[in-house]
């Protein structure tokens, strides 16, 4: 009876030291075998394809500065995307970049967020869509699993892309309008203020007038094409030709012109209160004016 119950003695220590002396992993795994669920969430499936990209990896695009770019991509992760609309803690980025060529080192690089666009089978399709202003551009493209934090890229290459400058339209030169009425302001032979400058500004039909007592010295003669009123009332005006030229060549005209109150055949041409000089051995090579129809 002694014998046995220090048997029984014996293998209780036996055991205990065995369960006390048993490795921690076997501890853990005989923990994890009594949680099924522990083990099925850690089994979960990984993000599967990342592919499709449009346009594909190798194309050659180009657009217009101004003009919209779309790119699109596929994701697919076993029991996430085969459910309709988008699948829980997917999300898909373009990654983009500037080049001087194309092959060459990315510079400006940008990740831009892409948006869930539409079911594709058992895919989610996503979209994205930039306006890179003019110059030469690489993209590609990448999702991300949320669940384990994995980012996998698609794997077809880069696309090109071609962002071509506008061409400059040259604006057209508007003729400045005519003005109906112009006051004379300085002496000068040309230029803002003179006389050469008002008959060159006046409308058909309109007046001109002095602001003062000038003596116009002028370099070349004043042309005179379309009817008009030169109306030097109530000063003392003066244009001279310096003996080196006419004064005024009128052109194309067929009425009657006014000047100093005496009534001339052939012109429409009004000049009131002005004084022409000239040399009078000059006359034959410079007139005061020509008449020309």
């Amino acid at each position: 009876m002694i014998n046995r119950l220090k048997r029984g003695f014996i293998d209780m220590k036996f055991k205990y030291l065995l369960v006390r002396t048993l490795p921690v992993g076997f501890l853990i795994l005989f923990t994890l075998c009594l949680t099924p669920s522990a083990v099925w969430a850690a089994a979960l499936p990984a993000l599967g394809n990342v592919d499709n990209m449009f346009p594909s990896g190798g194309s050659s695009n180009s657009i217009n500065a101004g003009d919209p770019f779309d790119v699109f991509i596929s994701a697919y992760k076993s029991g996430v995307t085969e459910v309709g609309g988008q699948g829980a803690n997917i999300t898909c980025t373009l990654h983009w970049g500037q080049v001087t060529a194309f092959g060459g080192t990315w510079s400006n690089t940008a990740d831009t967020p892409m948006s869930f666009n539409s079911d594709q089978g058992n895919d989610d399709e996503y979209k994205v869509t930039i306006t890179p202003p003019a110059g030469l551009y690489e993209f590609t493209a990448n999702c991300t699993d949320a669940s384990d934090n994995n980012i996998t890229w698609q794997s077809s290459g880069s696309g090109q892309l071609t962002v071509v400058a506008p061409t400059l339209t040259p604006t057209a030169t508007s003729t400045p309008a005519c003005v109906s009425a112009i006051t004379v302001t300085n002496a000068n032979d040309s230029g803002a203020g003179s006389l050469r400058q008002a008959i060159a500004g006046i409308c058909t039909g309109g007046t001109i007038t002095f602001a003062g007592n000038y003596t116009i010295n002028l370099a070349s003669e004043l042309s005179i094409d379309n009817d008009l009123t030169i109306d030097g009332a109530g000063y003392n005006v003066a244009v001279s030709g310096g003996n080196l030229t006419r004064v005024f060549y009128v052109s194309n005209v067929t009425a009657t012109q006014e000047f100093d109150d005496r009534q001339r055949q052939g012109y429409w041409r009004r000049f009131r209160d002005l004084s022409l000089s000239r040399n009078p051995d000059s006359y034959q090579r410079y007139p005061l004016w020509q008449h020309h129809q």
